[in-house]
C-alpha cells in the first residue's frame, strides 16, 4: 500500500467503516455514563487542574484552571477520546463524532444548569458550577473544536453555535445568581431605621451615621468577593459584585422588596 501511496488506516477505515460506527458510538455512551455518574456524585468544591496550553492565547504552556471533578472527568474523557480515535478518523465519521461529542457537552451543561436552578447550592458551590461552565464554553470546546477541525481538515460549525448557546446559559444563570442574591440583600442584610424630624426643624448632622444594615452589607460583599476569588479568578470579582451592587441599587430604588 505505502508503494502505491495508499496510507494503510485510510483503506481500513474506508474497509469497516460500518463497523466502526457502533463502537464509536457505544464510546460515546461509556462517556456519558461515567460523566453522568460522576456530576451526581459532586460536591462543587473547585480543585486546580493542570491543562495543556492554547494556541489561540497568549501562551501555549500548560496552566492551571480550577474544576470540579464532574468538570475534570469531562476533559479528561474528551482528551482520551480524541487521543485515541484520531487514527481511524476519517470525514466519513465526521457526522457520528462531532454528534456524539455535542451529545456529551449538552447532558453535562443541563446537569450543571439543573443544579443551578435547584437552590440546594451555597454560593461557593454555586460559583464552582458556574466556573465549570465557563471553562467549557472558553477552553474545552475551542479545544475540540480545534482538534476536529486538525483531524477531518474542514471547519466544525456545529460546535461554534453550540459554544455561543453555552456562553448565553452562563451569562443568564450568572445573572439570576446576582438578582437573587440583591433582592435577598435588601431584604436580609440592610436593617431599616427611621427618624422623622419635623418640616422646619434643621438636621443636626452629627446624628446622621451608617446604619449598620449598611455596613453588615458591605461586610458581605467584601467576603462574596473573596469567595468569588477563590472559586472562579479574580478577573470575575469585580464584574460580578458590580452586577449584585446594580441590582441592589435597582431594588432599593424600585421599593421592590420581595423574597427571593
Amino acid at each position: 500500500l505505502e508503494k502505491k501511496n495508499l496510507s494503510l488506516v485510510f483503506y481500513l477505515s474506508k474497509l469497516f467503516h460500518r463497523q466502526l460506527i457502533q463502537p464509536i458510538n457505544t464510546y460515546f455512551s461509556r462517556m456519558i455514563d461515567c460523566v453522568r455518574k460522576k456530576a451526581a456524585a459532586d460536591t462543587w468544591i473547585v480543585q486546580e487542574l493542570v491543562v495543556e496550553g492554547r494556541e489561540d492565547k497568549k501562551s501555549t504552556k500548560a496552566g492551571s484552571v480550577k474544576l470540579t471533578e464532574s468538570a475534570k472527568e469531562l476533559y479528561r474523557l474528551t482528551q482520551k477520546f480524541v487521543a485515541e480515535i484520531s487514527p481511524v478518523l476519517d470525514v466519513e465519521f465526521y457526522s457520528t463524532i462531532v454528534k456524539g461529542m455535542l451529545r456529551l457537552f449538552d447532558i453535562y451543561i443541563n446537569h450543571l444548569i439543573t443544579q443551578l436552578e435547584s437552590g440546594a447550592l451555597d454560593d461557593d458551590q454555586i460559583f464552582a458550577v458556574l466556573a465549570n461552565m465557563h471553562y467549557l464554553a472558553d477552553d474545552l470546546l475551542p479545544r475540540v473544536k480545534r482538534q476536529f477541525e486538525r483531524m477531518f481538515k474542514r471547519r466544525v460549525h456545529e460546535m461554534n453555535k453550540f459554544v455561543e448557546r453555552v456562553k448565553y446559559n452562563h451569562d443568564g444563570l450568572l445573572d439570576t445568581y446576582c438578582r437573587r442574591r440583591a433582592i435577598a440583600l435588601v431584604n436580609d442584610r440592610f436593617r431599616w431605621e427611621s427618624t422623622s424630624f419635623a418640616e422646619e426643624e434643621t438636621v443636626d448632622e452629627s446624628i446622621i451615621s451608617v446604619s449598620s444594615g449598611v455596613v453588615d452589607v458591605l461586610s458581605f460583599l467584601r467576603r462574596l468577593g473573596s469567595r468569588i476569588e477563590a472559586s472562579l479568578d479574580q478577573s470575575f470579582t469585580r464584574p460580578i459584585l458590580s452586577r449584585v451592587l446594580d441590582y441592589t441599587t435597582r431594588t432599593l430604588l424600585d421599593g421592590d422588596f420581595v423574597k427571593a
